[in-house]
């Protein structure tokens, strides 16, 4: 019995802004309800390149997920006083 005979409604995009989702990729959603982490995915609004997990909500829909950023890599405040 496939999708249609079970009217199933529930749908993987296999293609998510520039990057193409692997069907183990896919797999591993469903079954965790969230992936390792993607690299390369593109920001439609800036164009730059992105690394995030997909994660599966309990609404059905697939949502970004964003890996913790290094204290090195995170830019230290302003001085006191700047504006």
């Amino acid at each position: 019995m496939n999708y249609k005979e079970k009217n199933c409604r529930f749908t993987v995009k296999m293609k998510i802004l520039g990057k193409t989702i692997s069907l183990a990729t896919a797999r591993t959603l469903l079954a965790e309800k969230k992936t390792p982490v993607i690299t390369g995915f593109i920001s439609n609004r800036t164009g730059k390149s992105f690394d995030a997990m997909l994660t599966l909500g309990d609404d059905g829909n697939v949502n970004f997920a964003f890996p913790p950023r290094d204290a090195a890599c995170e830019a230290p405040p302003p001085p006191y006083g700047y504006r």
